[in-house]
């Protein structure tokens, strides 16, 4: 880090510090909350042959919600998202090369 510059990181309240955690020290790093992650408790979650999650909070919720079956093909951005995936059983999962969004299509079109 560059001398002593603030870094600041706007996050969710469910924010897993992924990045903020690569830092040797944390004395520059600024953490503040800007949104609060809150569940839908009335989504209806359609049957999807392909599921994309993009956050480990979507994950969660979404396994919670509704449990994987084993014919579906999981699709997770990130390593800290498919660790939730993996952790809740599946076996399915891709990691896009990327934590892009042109990442994240090519994925789901290379199905």
């Amino acid at each position: 880090m560059a001398g002593n510059s603030k870094i600041l990181f706007p996050q969710s309240t469910a924010s897993y510090r992924t990045v903020q955690k690569q830092f040797s020290s944390q004395k520059n790093l600024i953490d503040m909350v800007v949104y609060d992650t809150i569940e839908n408790e009335k989504a209806k979650i359609d049957d999807a042959d392909i599921v994309v999650l993009t956050s480990p909070t979507n994950a969660m919720i979404y396994l919670r919600k509704k449990p994987a079956q084993p014919d579906q093909l999981f699709i997770a951005i990130g390593k800290s998202t498919a660790e939730v995936v993996t952790n809740a059983g599946v076996k399915n999962v891709i990691i896009p090369w990327n934590t892009s969004e042109i990442a994240l299509a090519d994925a789901v079109m290379s199905v």
